[in-house]
């Protein structure tokens, strides 16, 4: 009962301390949100570090555009979006996403219009990323990204919700392999936080493969307001 009681006035004598000293709680939350901004910024940065540069990156603002020995044209049929390359079609509407976007993976027939086009010369690749105008309410923050091999002419889809617009390809000095990010949203769990999970897919001429030893998780609260965890196995 001794034993007990100490504990008891211990326990009590902390809650009274730090309710008399609300700055120790504030600097030891302070610290650790410094801390965990610290590490996504080294994150972000060295992915920033590990980006192939685009030969050219076109915004697009009409429906067809020429560049180099390329000409390309997208339109809808009675299925969706077309995206035309030269003589070849990519019927973007029977493509699934290699991610899972938002739970899920996804279709592609959202998507009604090209807004980017990125051609990378050395890896014969060109990216398009294709989103749905005008756009409302959630479907404003939906994209997909189409990789168009030009070796094969095979086409791979990716897609984002809530994740951003970014559109890249990396390679790291380890194995000099062409790799492609994807970005997964999880919506709100019981704690009211949501989670983006990034993944590296290495692009090879069959199909993108997942690297699933890797990933990198973002929590945050309040819609995005602030990060209150992150956990990362990255590539070097």
């Amino acid at each position: 009962m001794k034993t007990l009681s100490a504990l008891v006035i211990l326990l009590l004598t902390m809650i009274s301390w730090s309710t008399k000293n609300p700055d120790f709680t504030s600097s030891e939350t302070t610290k650790h949100e410094d801390s965990l901004k610290q590490r996504i910024e080294i994150f972000n940065k060295e992915l920033e570090n590990h980006v192939i540069e685009p030969n050219f990156t076109i915004n697009m603002d009409s429906s067809t555009v020429t560049f180099l020995d390329f000409k390309i044209d997208s339109f809808s049929d009675e299925n969706g979006l077309v995206i035309k390359v030269n003589n070849d079609e990519i019927k973007t509407y029977r493509l699934q996403t290699q991610n899972i976007v938002w739970t899920a993976k996804d279709s592609v027939q959202y998507a009604n219009q090209i807004s980017q086009i990125k051609y990378y010369k050395y890896e014969k690749l060109l990216l398009f990323q294709i989103t749905y105008y005008p756009c409302s309410g959630l479907g404003c923050g939906a994209n997909y990204q189409i990789i168009y091999d030009l070796k094969n002419k095979k086409s791979f889809a990716f897609g984002r919700f809530r994740t951003g617009f970014d559109m890249n390809l990396y390679q790291y000095q380890t194995d000099e392999k062409t790799y492609y990010l994807s970005k997964s949203f999880q919506g709100r769990n019981e704690q009211l936080k949501d989670t983006i999970t990034y993944e590296l897919f290495e692009l090879t001429p069959n199909l993108p493969l997942r690297l699933s030893e890797y990933s990198a998780k973002f929590m945050y609260e309040n819609d995005f307001e602030r990060e209150t965890k992150f956990e990362s196995k990255w590539i070097k």
